[in-house]
């Protein structure tokens, strides 16, 4: 997602793109975002606010950089299907590393209770959250894909991150080692706190 933040005169500037008359601009605003939410949330995002405003910000960055275009609402439409493309990815790359962490946290009895995986996944989430975004994008490269994407994608990574084959497969698995000590560090706190 995008760090840029819109300055008071990239704002000022998109409004009139909307129209002169800045109530009217206001409330032409006030519709497009209504309508990318919709977009967003007839796809089933939960997180169709956030999304919408991530659409906007990279509209009205590539606006204020010099980009033309005279239908803010068509050129916004393009710019959703574009950051909702990119969620999918990452939710594909995310479904991806957690299926491969279970497969390696307890790989002869993976969780059938969907009550049990859902705990397993939080848990998931929460270590992520403890590594380092370095860390988390390389690991979430490192087992995303299968077959013969996966063997590119890690022969990538090599040439990427300018070492051997061996020190990537070295780091991801002392990153899995340090994923499956939190997640069953957080597993037995969480099993004992229920059993108190």
């Amino acid at each position: 997602m995008s760090d840029w933040v819109p300055t008071r005169e990239a704002w000022d500037k998109f409004l009139l793109l909307l129209d002169d008359d800045i109530e009217v601009a206001g409330e032409k605003y006030e519709n497009l975002r209504k309508r990318l939410i919709f977009y967003f949330e007839c796809r089933k995002r939960h997180d169709a606010e956030d999304l919408t405003d991530e659409t906007i910000t990279r509209v009205i960055k590539r606006y204020h950089e010099g980009a033309h275009f005279d239908d803010a609402m068509r050129y916004s439409y393009g710019v959703a299907r574009i950051v909702l493309l990119e969620t999918f990815a990452v939710t594909r790359r995310n479904d991806s590393a957690q299926q491969e962490l279970i497969r390696f946290t307890n790989p002869f009895n993976p969780p059938e209770d969907t009550e049990e995986l859902h705990i397993l996944m939080v848990t998931f989430d929460e270590c992520m959250g403890e590594l380092s975004i370095e860390n988390r994008k390389f690991i979430l490269s490192y087992y995303d894909d299968s077959g013969r994407a996966k063997i590119d994608k890690r022969k990538s990574l090599t040439e990427k991150l300018g070492v051997s084959r061996n020190a990537v497969t070295l780091r991801a698995f002392q990153i899995r080692k340090k994923l499956e000590k939190c997640i069953k560090s957080h597993l037995q706190r969480r099993h004992r706190n229920e059993s108190c």
